[in-house]
């Protein structure tokens, strides 16, 4: 009887806090899910996509006659159906469980849904700044790499 007291005190000591220690992952791995599903990442991803797609051929016109090819394969590979794992454990590294529940209750209120809905729009204009300034001063970077000295193959 003793022995089975032993055993039983050993499965707890070594399997409960694996058990436990799953559970953990699990929902910590669910709080990252759920942040992304409030977040609207699935239809935020395929924006990004159709946007990636349209910037390539507005910028390389010679495409535009490929452009089913090339939406073909921009979706092919950023989806999310083949990326939502990856995100989520993301999420999961940078975030405690509990950070990731106060940024959801935080996007599920009136202006987190805001800050969801603008991000795309802030983010695209912030690009089109910084593009707009580079290519202002793109003499400069010309300068300096023409002051540079010519490095020797």
């Amino acid at each position: 009887m003793r022995m089975m007291g032993y055993m039983y005190l050993m499965i707890i000591t070594v399997v409960l806090p694996h058990t436990v220690g799953l559970a953990d992952t699990a929902s910590h791995r669910q709080a990252a899910e759920t942040l992304l599903t409030v977040m609207k990442a699935e239809q935020n991803l395929q924006e990004d996509a159709d946007r990636l797609v349209a910037n390539l051929l507005e910028k390389n016109p010679q495409l535009a006659s490929h452009d089913a090819a090339i939406k073909t394969f921009v979706t092919k590979y950023i989806n999310w159906a083949s990326l939502k794992e990856d995100v989520i454990a993301l999420y999961v590294k940078e975030f405690t469980e509990d950070e990731l529940m106060q940024l959801t209750t935080f996007y599920r209120s009136p202006i987190g849904q805001k800050a969801i809905d603008k991000m795309p729009q802030l983010a695209n204009a912030g690009t089109k700044i910084g593009v707009s300034r580079l290519q202002k001063n793109q003499e400069e970077l010309q300068q300096i790499i023409g002051a540079e000295p010519k490095q020797q193959k």
